[in-house]
C-alpha cells in the first residue's frame, strides 16, 4: 500500500472513531480529551500570540497505549479547545516508533520542541535519543530537525542510564537548561540528570541534578524544574504508589 492510500484510511478511521467519541454519554465535557482514542501525558504547555497551547501523547489509532503522537489544542481561555494537526507523528523511516513526552519553547520566535523519540533502531540501553522539532506557521504544522538526534546516550560516557526520557527545558543566564528522568542499575536507583546548550542545538551532560533510593521510585518520568522564590522545586513522576518525597 502507498503511503497517500495508507493516510486516506487513516483519515477515514480517525473520522469514523471521532463521531463515535462524541456520541459517547461518558465522554467529559468539560475537562479536555482528545477528539478520539488513547491519550496521557500533557506535554509543553505554551502560551504563544495570545493562546494556550497544550499537546499530549495519543494513540490516533486505538483506545489503548501504543503508536505514541503528539496530539495538539489550543485555547484562549483554558475552557474551551480547538483540536489541532497532530503535531508530532513517528518518524518510521528513521527507526522512530514513538514520540515520547518533552517540551515546547520559544526561541529567536520560532515554536521548538524538545521531545524523547523512540525506537528499536536506537541505543539498546533505552532506544531512546533527544530529537528537536520546530514550527515556521504558528504552530500548526512542525518539522523535525534534520541534524536529529541533539542528545544520545554518549554524552553519558559511563554512565549507565535506563529509561531515559521527558527532557525539560528552561532558559537562565543566557544558557538553555534541561532535566531528563531515568535510573541507574546495580543497584537501580532513579535520577534526574541536568544538562546544558548555549544555543539549544548543542548538548552538554553537567551531572546528576538529583539521585535517591529505590523507596523513593523505580524510574523517574517527566521530571519539572523551576524556582520559587529563594528555592528551586524538582517534580517528578516516581512510577510508585502515590506519595511525597
Amino acid at each position: 500500500m502507498d503511503k497517500n492510500n495508507e493516510k486516506k484510511i487513516y483519515l477515514e478511521m480517525y473520522k469514523n472513531a471521532r463521531l463515535r467519541a462524541e456520541d459517547c454519554p461518558l465522554r467529559p465535557k468539560y475537562h479536555f480529551i482528545a477528539p478520539t482514542n488513547w491519550m496521557n501525558d500533557p506535554n509543553g504547555p505554551i502560551y504563544y500570540k495570545g493562546e494556550y497551547h497544550i499537546f499530549y501523547q495519543h494513540n490516533p489509532y486505538e483506545a489503548q497505549w501504543g503508536n505514541v503522537h503528539w496530539g495538539h489544542a489550543k485555547s484562549k481561555d483554558l475552557v474551551q479547545w480547538e483540536h489541532l494537526p497532530i503535531a508530532l507523528i513517528p518518524s518510521v523511516d528513521k527507526g522512530e516508533t514513538h514520540c515520547f513526552s518533552g517540551s515546547c519553547i520559544v526561541i529567536d520566535n520560532t515554536p521548538t520542541i524538545l521531545y524523547t523519540s523512540i525506537g528499536p533502531s536506537k541505543p539498546p540501553a533505552t532506544e531512546a535519543e533527544q530529537w528537536i522539532a520546530t514550527s515556521s506557521d504558528n504552530m500548526v504544522t512542525w518539522q523535525k530537525y534534520e541534524n536529529n538526534p541533539v542528545l544520545t546516550q554518549e554524552i553519558h560516557k559511563k554512565l549507565d542510564i535506563r529509561d531515559w526520557r521527558d527532557p525539560f527545558v528552561w532558559k537562565e543566564s543566557n544558557e538553555w537548561y534541561a532535566v531528563l528522568g531515568g535510573h541507574l542499575t546495580n543497584p537501580r536507583r532513579p535520577i534526574v540528570l541536568l544538562y546544558k546548550s548555549s544555543n539549544f542545538y548543542t548538548w552538554e551532560f553537567i551531572g546528576p541534578l538529583c539521585i535517591e533510593d529505590r523507596k523513593k521510585g523505580k524510574n523517574w518520568e517527566c521530571p519539572n524544574f523551576f524556582p520559587i522564590k529563594d528555592k528551586y522545586i524538582l517534580i517528578v513522576s516516581p512510577k510508585i504508589k502515590l506519595s511525597t518525597l
